[in-house]
This record gives structure tokens, C-alpha cells and sequence, in this order.
């Protein structure tokens, strides 16, 4: 008979199991990420795994939204301490999650995962813009001295390049990596702050 678990017991081995397929997507890649692996590492049955995620395709799906997660109670914590978010905490939060960042989900995906992704999670990978404008006025709401005449959409699309330039990270120079990806943050930055946009 499989063990019994808490609610606490529960929410707290769902996280373990996210916490390595993280790692083990991040020193293998997607594919050679099996749930024999994971369930090994995690002491427990392929069974027990079974109860938390329905398929290999689900738990990278919610590997990716626990990712997501931490973002958002990073920004959370950042306005409970200041009251909101101005240009130093922004900073603060992009670089935190940076594709250089053990933070950013992301950053330890390569060009054959994001493959994958695309193949095998076609639904949950499609971005969805009537969210991503829901998501990005919220964000907007906490930060202070914004530009009142941005365009949440260059920011979208800025924050997409960072993305692109991690999926192809492997064709880019790597030395000079993380001041591209600091030169681009730094002129969103400046757009985001600006007084006015000409």
C-alpha cells in the first residue's frame, strides 16, 4: 500500500520533486531527464510520482510555472518590504532571475529543451497575450516612477529577446554573455524610467 502523506507532507515532497527535475534538466536537458531518475533521487516510487504529475510532459510544465512562482514572491516580498518597486528593485529582481541566474527556469534550458517543449507541450507553451497584459499591469501597479507613457508591449517584447537570446545562447559569444544580456536590461531600464519618451 503506498504511504500516506500530509497536506503538508504533500506540498512539501511536490516541491522536492520540482526542485530536482530543475536540477537534473540542468545538468542533462529534458530528454535525458527520466522519472526513474527523479523518483530515485527523491526516495521514493514511480508510483508516489505518479500521484503529483500525470506524465514527464506535465511535471516540465509545472517545473517552468514553479519557476514562474518564484518571480512572483520575489516581487511580492520586495513590495511588502518598500511599500513598491522603483528602479533599484527592479534591478534588484532582474538580476536575481538573469539568464546567468540558478533563479531563471530558463537559463538552464537549452535549444534541444526549448525543441522539446515546443513539440511535446504545444498547448501550455503558446503564449497567451490577453494574460501576459494582465500579468504585466499588475506587475506595473507596484513600481514607482514609471514612465506613464510606456508601452507594456516593448517591455513584453524586451523581456521576450532576453528569453530568445538565452534559447540561443549555446550560437552566442559566451564571454560576453552577461554584458549583452546587462547592456539590454539596462536600456530597458532606461526606458522604463525615462521622464519622457520622445
Amino acid at each position: 500500500m503506498p504511504p500516506v502523506f500530509t497536506m503538508e507532507q504533500r506540498d512539501a515532497l511536490k516541491v522536492k520533486l520540482l526542485e530536482i527535475g530543475t536540477e537534473l534538466i540542468a545538468s542533462s536537458g529534458i530528454k535525458k531527464m527520466s522519472i526513474s531518475k527523479v523518483t530515485a533521487k527523491a526516495g521514493i516510487a514511480k508510483g508516489t510520482f505518479y500521484n503529483f504529475f500525470e506524465s514527464k510532459e506535465r511535471f516540465v510544465i509545472e517545473i517552468i510555472h514553479y519557476g514562474k512562482e518564484e518571480i512572483y514572491r520575489c516581487i511580492n516580498k520586495l513590495v511588502e518590504e518598500n511599500g513598491y518597486l522603483d528602479k533599484q528593485g527592479f534591478q534588484t529582481l532582474l538580476n536575481k532571475f538573469s539568464l546567468s541566474g540558478k533563479n531563471n527556469v530558463l537559463s538552464i534550458f537549452s535549444k534541444e529543451d526549448m525543441l522539446w517543449l515546443r513539440e511535446n507541450c504545444k498547448e501550455e507553451y503558446i503564449l497567451d497575450s490577453m494574460k501576459e497584459d494582465v500579468i504585466m499591469k499588475q506587475l506595473f501597479a507596484h513600481v514607482k516612477g514609471l514612465n506613464p507613457h510606456i508601452n507594456f508591449h516593448v517591455i513584453a517584447n524586451v523581456m521576450k529577446n532576453i528569453s530568445l537570446l538565452n534559447e540561443h545562447k549555446l550560437e552566442m559569444h559566451q564571454d560576453a554573455l552577461d554584458e549583452t544580456q546587462q547592456l539590454i536590461v539596462q536600456a530597458m531600464l532606461d526606458y522604463m524610467f525615462r521622464e519622457e519618451i520622445r
